[in-house]
């Protein structure tokens, strides 16, 4: 199945997950990587219009000067509620990409593409086509060398490069001769979402287990020095104790298994429907069910409260189509250079996972010109990490691992060299 408008999207499904996780990052790393002005290059606003649907769209043009034919890359983000920095959190990934990528001699176009500029509406073009407007943009302009034209696309945003460069519907006469996939996703929608939750279950365990082994420690050493004997329970007390704080404030393994079994089956009920509509008495059924099964039941979470949340977060347009979705048809038409690297730390976009698929699928297609590359202790945005959890960890580096943009650049320079 392709990403189309139906699935346009495609990955954002991931932020509405139980355990997504939006990284935090310290002031003093981010001014390493979020130039401002003036920046040694020229920059330029442009705008300009997707001719399918009549929709004007903005964003911003950088390249080492105003005259010269460069090579080029187009930027495509899938995070809806960012503009064409990615600006989130103090941090701008795309700023810092664009401004790297121009100092190494390339000319960059981020765009906002869910802003329409002198429209009251959505662009009725989904990720896909707005690739594909960007690029018929960059090959009207006149300091851009067309044959040397590509996209680097960070997760739904890389899929849809994917889908724009395989989608026989989406071609158009321009066409990109590289792409950059960052956290790109290699498998099933449904696959995703589960890897995702248990990674970030398993995440959660490992550093809940590590507090209680401090909290524990610290008893101990109270305990010693006679400071809160007076406060010392009996161990069926401290069994209860911990039983409580891990209903209300943690998680188990058995939490974890239960909810992994509850989601498997919902998603399987939407894969098998052929609308949402449909999807909705058995899904309602099946989950009442589920709820009545678990024992002990939630602490707290009564079955409406369960049912409330649990419908909220299967029964809708967005799940539905995410669930559905399977990169591999794009993958196996993909032809052109393929540079796609992972966060070993990514508990959104499992890394190994999709790292096999993808080289599963340019076996099969017979590609040679592809690089593949998992970052150790990187998340989903490349930025350095030691759990992957926001609520845990600091930033303690650049929002972009410097390894990664070099490694971007020499890779992206290395493809244009190659065309006359």
């Amino acid at each position: 199945m392709f990403l189309t408008k139906k699935a346009a999207a495609v990955l954002s499904v991931i932020l509405s997950a139980p355990f997504f996780i939006f990284l935090s990052f310290t002031a003093q790393a981010l001014t390493l990587q979020n130039p401002v002005n003036s920046y040694p290059y020229y920059e330029e606003k442009v705008v300009y219009e997707d001719k399918e649907t009549g929709i004007f769209l903005s964003g911003t043009l950088t390249a080492p000067s105003k005259e010269g034919g460069f090579a080029a890359v187009i930027l495509v983000s899938g995070a809806k509620s960012l503009d064409s920095n990615q600006e989130e959190r103090n941090r701008s990934l795309f700023l810092a990409l664009a401004d790297h990528l121009t100092r190494a001699g390339f000319a960059v176009l981020r765009y906002d593409a869910y802003k329409p500029l002198l429209s009251g509406q959505m662009p009725a073009a989904d990720l896909t086509e707005g690739a594909q407007t960007a690029l018929q943009f960059l090959h009207s302009r006149k300091e851009i060398d067309k044959n040397k034209i590509g996209f680097l696309g960070h997760s739904d945003g890389a899929n849809a490069v994917i889908s724009a460069i395989a989608e026989p519907q989406c071609q158009k006469s321009a066409q990109a001769q590289f792409m950059v996939l960052l956290a790109p996703a290699g498998i099933s929608g449904d696959k995703i979402l589960l890897s995702s939750a248990k990674l970030t279950g398993d995440a959660r365990l490992k550093v809940q287990k590590q507090e209680r082994a401090q909290e524990k420690a610290k008893a101990k050493e109270q305990k010693k020095n006679k400071q809160i004997k007076a406060q010392m329970k009996t161990k069926a007390q401290e069994k209860a104790k911990e039983k409580a704080y891990e209903q209300f404030f943690g998680i188990s393994k058995k939490s974890l298994k239960a909810e992994q079994k509850i989601d498997k089956g919902a998603y399987k009920i939407l894969i098998k429907s052929e609308d949402l509509p449909s999807a909705k008495t058995e899904l309602n059924d099946y989950l009442r069910n589920s709820y009545r099964k678990l024992t002990p039941p939630p602490a707290g979470v009564g079955e409406i409260d369960f049912m409330r949340v649990s419908l909220n977060r299967f029964y809708n347009k967005q799940t539905f189509d995410f669930v559905k979705y399977d990169p591999s048809g794009c993958l196996k038409k993909i032809k052109i250079p393929v540079f796609a690297l992972w966060g070993q730390k990514d508990l959104q976009i499992a890394p190994l996972e999709n790292f096999k698929a993808f080289k599963k699928a340019f076996k099969k297609n017979g590609s040679k010109n592809t690089t593949l590359k998992i970052y150790e202790d990187l998340n989903h945005t490349f930025q350095k990490t030691v759990t992957g959890l926001s609520s845990k960890d600091n930033a303690e580096q650049e929002p972009v691992n410097p390894e990664v943009l070099e490694d971007i650049t020499q890779w992206i320079n290395k493809q244009t060299s190659s065309v006359l």
